[in-house]
């Protein structure tokens, strides 16, 4: 057991070594540079933080399977909180499928019939009987082990314990809803007769979809972003039907889009790219391979994740597929990235050695010549404190 993990930290330290010579060449830059001279060590301990999280993809991920409930077959994993905390679905044959919280190792069964979708970093969990997108209107809270019912599908929920979901609103259609401390507020998108939403921030403003019909035959999926009352139609890449699907902080918004008239024509293949929406600009995620992708989170830094043949992580401009960056993992196969928190911690879906599909929780590995040079201004602020306390005794 020593050697496997000597093993895996020598090829950890191996893969980032040679991605860290750009960050040790511009801390030196800045260490040479006058006007860091001039200022407190604490501020080019700063400027060296900001340019490690300015790093965008980490040169790889140490991954961490999420175990099965006792019993189980197969488990998803769909959302995460910072804590790292992660929730999802375990199928547990005969007995259907039970959402679980999973905490350092620990699960916990939270409910039966269920997937859990989100979690805050207050540790309460929701979740629903069914997808996102679909027309199941059941849910969940969970909080400290209680468990209380909620009279609409829960997908996420914000650190005020606010709830966005789907569930029986105006006419007692299958409407996007919120939910909040027991009181329910339909949000009725453009007045669609059926609509959902998806995610929301901690400034309440929520992302979903809704059912068009008013363009020929075929019914599409719209997507929609809604704040202070007012509903917003998202844009699309050039083709009819888009979904969102997740917001962070800034507002900027990630899901899928149809991206062409070539693809107008039902039922012939569809073309679905990912995209990123900042309010401004529609940008297209691409694709790994082929002409498909679909993109389910992002963080507040802008990093977004997803699927396109396998899982993957967007950032500036580069779409990466998981796989490539994993480091000792031999076997397994990531084929949905779901969620990802500030942390660059990601959560999805994948195929284990084994080929049993698993949840898996991907930590990145942090750049060694970024902690060398943290260090460096943490030793001058000490050096700095201990002549101050040498100057007043």
């Amino acid at each position: 057991m020593k050697g496997d993990t000597m093993r895996t930290t020598l090829l950890a330290w191996a893969t980032v070594l040679s991605a860290s010579l750009a960050v040790a060449q511009r801390g030196i830059a800045l260490l040479k540079a006058r006007r860091v001279r001039r200022h407190s060590p604490a501020l080019l301990v700063l400027l060296l933080m900001v340019g490690g999280a300015n790093a965008g993809i980490p040169p790889g991920y140490t991954l961490t399977e999420i175990d099965v409930l006792e019993g189980g077959a197969y488990n998803e994993a769909w959302g995460l909180n910072e804590s790292g905390q992660v929730v999802g679905a375990c199928n547990i044959p005969h007995l259907g499928t039970h959402a679980f919280l999973w905490d350092n190792g620990q699960l916990t069964d939270l409910t039966t019939g269920h997937r859990a979708f989100a979690a805050n970093d207050c540790g309460q969990v929701v979740g629903a009987n069914g997808h996102p997108g679909g027309f199941d209107g059941h849910g969940f809270l969970w909080e400290s082990g209680a468990l209380a019912s909620l009279p609409l599908a829960a997908y996420d929920i914000n650190s005020n314990g606010l709830v966005a979901g789907a569930g029986r609103g105006y006419q007692g259609a299958h409407h996007a809803m919120l939910w909040d401390n027991g009181q329910t507020a339909d949000l009725f998108p453009f007045g669609a007769a059926t609509s959902g939403a998806t995610a929301l921030n901690d400034a309440g403003v929520v992302v979903g979809w809704f059912l068009d019909g008013r363009i020929g035959a075929r019914t599409l999926e719209r997507a929609f972003l809604w704040s202070s009352g007012f509903a917003t139609e998202l844009p699309r890449l050039g083709g009819r039907a888009n979904f969102a699907w997740d917001i962070n902080s800034a507002g900027h918004v990630v899901g899928w889009s149809e991206t062409g008239p070539l693809y107008d024509s039902w039922p012939h293949p569809v073309s679905r790219h990912g995209f990123l929406w900042d309010g401004a600009a529609l940008v297209d995620l691409g694709a790994i391979a082929g002409d498909y992708s679909i993109a389910y989170g992002i963080n507040d830094a802008g990093t977004v994740v997803g699927t396109s043949q396998w899982a993957f992580v967007w950032d500036d401009g580069a779409m990466r597929d998981l796989n490539d960056l994993l480091v000792d993992a031999p076997g397994w196969r990531l084929e949905c990235a779901y969620d990802i928190n500030n942390q660059g911690q990601i959560v999805g879906t994948g195929r284990n050695p084994a080929n049993s599909q698993r949840g898996f929780l991907l930590t990145p590995i942090p750049e060694p010549a970024t902690f060398m040079l943290l260090a460096v201004g943490g030793m001058l602020l000490i050096r700095r404190r201990a002549a101050s306390e040498t100057c007043t005794t």
